[in-house]
């Protein structure tokens, strides 16, 4: 209740992070719309009723990409930020996986960077590169979410 009536009491764009991922219900476990689909249903209708447009942000350990999250989700569309772990193992698989959200992705060892930027039309827009040893940028991606 204390975040959703914080969001609610502010039309300004806000990020929502967790350590594990929201909307990757396509791996089929450790995410929140694969382990808990009615919870986060409901926090969608929540976030859906709050002017205030959303950015999630999310970690993984084997991988980092950019998801697509469909208007229908929240009435608008949005974007999950996944980092992985710049030391961790990785999946070199993960690309292979089938996963109609995602934009961009990378299993090799990375970390994220993210530039976020409230627009005067309370837009939110985000650029962000994920970048590995060497410091060589794996993919980048530009964004604006528009409640």
């Amino acid at each position: 209740n204390w975040w959703t009536t914080r969001l609610a009491s502010s039309r300004a764009p806000a990020w929502i992070m967790n350590g594990s991922q929201f909307f990757a219900g396509y791996i089929g476990k450790e995410s929140f719309e694969s382990d808990h689909p009615h919870d986060l249903a409901e926090v969608s209708k929540l976030l859906s009723g709050i002017d205030a447009p959303v950015l999630f942000g999310s970690g993984d350990v084997h991988y980092s990409e950019v998801m697509r999250i469909e208007k229908k989700k929240l009435g608008y569309e949005t974007f999950e930020l996944t980092s992985s772990s710049i030391h961790s193992a990785t999946h070199p698989g993960m690309n292979d996986k089938k996963n109609p959200r995602r934009l961009k992705t990378t299993w090799k060892h990375n970390f994220m960077i993210v530039d976020s930027y409230p627009t005067m039309t309370g837009e939110i827009g985000f650029k962000t590169w994920a970048v590995g040893a060497g410091q060589r940028v794996q993919f980048q991606f530009e964004g604006r979410v528009r409640r």
